[in-house]
């Protein structure tokens, strides 16, 4: 191998490098937000919820309980599953 193909690759690789460093990215890094997020929740909710009193307690507008009950009576997913079990 000659001196100049020795010189050549050497300059392509060197050139190659200084390319590739040249593309990084030089915008500053961002700072980390802290989330003020507690571990524990407090529970300040002393009712009774939803799950307890059941969704016609609940809901009191007679429409909104009358588009439920088709909506139940009509869930094609949830027959199924009766029908299932």
């Amino acid at each position: 191998m000659s001196k100049l193909a020795v010189l050549s690759r050497g300059f392509i690789v060197s050139t190659l490098s200084f390319c590739l460093t040249a593309c990084m990215n030089l915008q500053a890094p961002q700072p980390v937000i802290k989330s003020d997020i507690p571990q524990q929740f407090a529970q300040t909710h002393t009712g009774t919820s939803i799950a307890e009193q059941g969704y016609k307690t609940f809901f009191s507008d007679p429409r909104l309980l009358q588009v439920i009950e088709i909506s139940l009576n009509h869930n094609r997913d949830l027959h199924t599953a009766t029908l299932n079990i």
